[in-house]
């Protein structure tokens, strides 16, 4: 079993929204201790939201919060 170490907010990258333009998204997920993505990746459409979800859920599961993102 795999053991998350930190929780990552990364981004923003671009997706394309269902009218076909391009929208900034921010990834929140878990890594392990070689860095790797473990579990469900978080999509959220704000900066504010990224880092809100990622400081809870460092919280909540007493993990390092490693955020590499920066705001639009």
């Amino acid at each position: 079993m795999t053991t998350a170490v930190a929780v990552c907010i990364d981004g923003p990258s671009s997706r394309l929204d269902d009218d076909g333009d391009e929208v900034p998204e921010w990834l929140v997920y878990t890594i392990d201790a070689e860095g790797d993505e473990i579990g469900t990746i978080w999509y959220c459409d704000t900066y504010q939201t990224a880092l809100d979800l990622g400081r809870k859920m460092a919280h909540d599961r007493h993990l390092e919060l490693n955020d590499e993102s920066t705001p639009e």
